[in-house]
């Protein structure tokens, strides 16, 4: 089938990322987020990947989904403009930068909206879904995310916005100050506009997404992401014409695919994601309730550019690249320089008496390129000299009354960089 005949835009890479800890639950396996993740930090994974793997594509735009962001106000999409660099052009006052939240079909809305600024001119358009999904009971149904790079050229899959509606149907809500889904009157189900909905839908196959499913085997039900992660399950050949649809609360998204040939290759890595993480009963989440560190948003706003890009200072004789940068006034003869996120452990500590979840290891880390980075080990691993790693996004402490994030260290993965 000639893509080009039938879609906008092409999805150029897609990148699945899953909660650490793989848990069994009355609804089969589910990924669950460590105590150091969360929607931003699965969303700031599986972007960089994206990125990583695509260096030559500057995305113009960022179109990001959750529904259930640690902070409501700002969400996740800021964070994510700041992590994965994707800065303002020289004509705009910012970055192009959308965030969709409300309903789990958020996720599915979010690649359409990126097919129609590409089809606008406005790509390439990186699109990220991410979600920690649990019940009212606060019992984990689902956590991880999903990326797609957009453009007008793409082997992945075509991109084409198929239809969109809404109609009052209160059949799952979830309140601010409840966690977890609530449900009405389950019998109702079969009175879904979801129904409705994909019967619409002229497509031999419809992938369709409600407020409680579908159930992807080995991972759960991860939100907004799910849909998107069900996609890139599938067992969808090449050329072959599929819907992914997601109706829930009323709000009804759906786009339709034309299967490219790289879309295997998404699978597998899909399903490696899937098949990893860390088994069994995750530990407990260690107490904070007496830890309760200082937070300046002042200075958070200041050095946003090295806590998320990891803005180094580099010496213009020397070639040194130093970490933390040095202060502006002190800065003369040195140039802005991002670190790599990979190195090697020259010097690591365990920390027994740290406030809460201790021991806290810390490491010291030679990273490729130059500069040196110290800081936390990731929750529940441990690092030796000598080791491979690499830097990821966490959840570093609350503080200020909000989470704050900064990057920690992890064994190196296949194709980190």
């Amino acid at each position: 089938m000639d893509q080009k005949a039938t879609a906008s835009a092409f999805i150029v890479d897609a990148q699945v990322s899953l909660g650490r800890w793989r848990s069994r639950t009355g609804r089969g396996t589910v990924s669950r987020a460590a105590h150091d993740e969360d929607a931003v930090t699965m969303a700031a994974r599986c972007g960089l990947a994206i990125l990583d793997r695509n260096p030559d594509v500057t995305p113009n735009g960022l179109v990001a989904a959750t529904v259930s962001a640690p902070l409501p106000e700002p969400g996740i999409a800021p964070f994510l403009a700041e992590v994965l660099d994707i800065r303002s052009a020289a004509d705009r006052p910012g970055p192009d930068v959308l965030e969709l939240t409300g309903s789990v079909s958020a996720g599915v809305a979010a690649v359409a909206e990126a097919a129609r600024r590409v089809t606008d001119g406005r790509g390439p358009v990186l699109v990220v879904a991410s979600d920690d999904r649990r019940d009212t009971k606060g019992r984990p149904l689902g956590a991880g995310a999903v990326a797609l790079l957009i453009d007008s050229v793409g082997d992945v899959g075509g991109v084409t916005p198929a239809e969109s509606g809404a109609e009052l149907f209160l059949d799952r809500w979830q309140r601010r100050d409840t966690p977890g889904v609530q449900a009405g009157d389950r019998s109702l189900d079969r009175y879904s506009p979801a129904k409705g909905f994909a019967d619409r839908l002229d497509a031999d196959r419809v992938l369709l997404s409600t407020a409680s499913g579908p159930q992807i085997e080995g991972a759960g039900f991860p939100g907004c992401a799910a849909p998107l992660i069900g996609l890139f399950t599938s067992d969808a050949t090449e050329g072959r014409d599929l819907v992914v649809a997601s109706s829930a609360g009323g709000i009804s998204h759906a786009v339709r695919i034309t299967v490219g040939s790289r879309f295997s290759g998404i699978r597998e890595q899909a399903a490696d994601e899937i098949a990893g993480g860390l088994r069994g009963d995750r530990p407990a989440d260690p107490d904070e309730s007496t830890f309760t560190p200082y937070s300046s948003q002042a200075m958070a706003y200041r050095e946003r550019g090295q806590t998320f890009r990891l803005l180094a200072a580099r010496n213009t004789g020397t070639g040194e690249v130093v970490f933390p940068p040095p202060p502006a006034a002190s800065s003369a003869g040195f140039e802005p320089y991002h670190l790599t996120r990979t190195g090697t452990v020259v010097t690591f500590a365990r920390d027994h008496v740290f406030p809460f979840g201790g021991p806290l290891s810390m490491a010291v880390v030679d990273l490729d390129g130059g500069g040196r980075f110290y800081g936390q080990v990731a929750d529940r691993l441990e690092v030796e000299i000598g080791d491979r790693v690499e830097l990821v996004v966490r959840r570093l402490h609350e503080g200020g009354n909000a989470p704050n994030y900064f990057w920690k260290i992890q064994a190196a993965t296949a194709g980190a960089t």
